[in-house]
């Protein structure tokens, strides 16, 4: 596998509020492989986690980076990121 992307990706969590999430993906070197995507909740982000929206996350990331499914979807929480909500 290799890194097909890395980026930050901007939703709407609940509330309305726009959030970011890091996320990066790889491309599988095998065709029988499914691609891999880690999201990162990002220090910087103010109100609930990705955990709550990753449903919204993923389903955006999929479409605006084409990609194809079944994948392993990967939450990445930074030791830095406080988990309290």
């Amino acid at each position: 596998m290799h890194l097909a992307s890395d980026y930050i990706y901007p939703y709407k969590a609940a509330g309305d509020v726009l959030r970011t999430a890091g996320y990066a993906s790889t491309s599988p070197d095998d065709v029988l492989d499914a691609p891999v995507v880690v999201c990162s909740e990002l220090p910087n982000n103010p109100g609930g986690s990705i955990t709550n929206s990753a449903e919204t996350i993923a389903a955006g990331v999929i479409l605006a980076s084409e990609l194809p499914t079944p994948l392993v979807w990967i939450e990445h929480w930074p030791n830095s990121v406080d988990t309290r909500v």
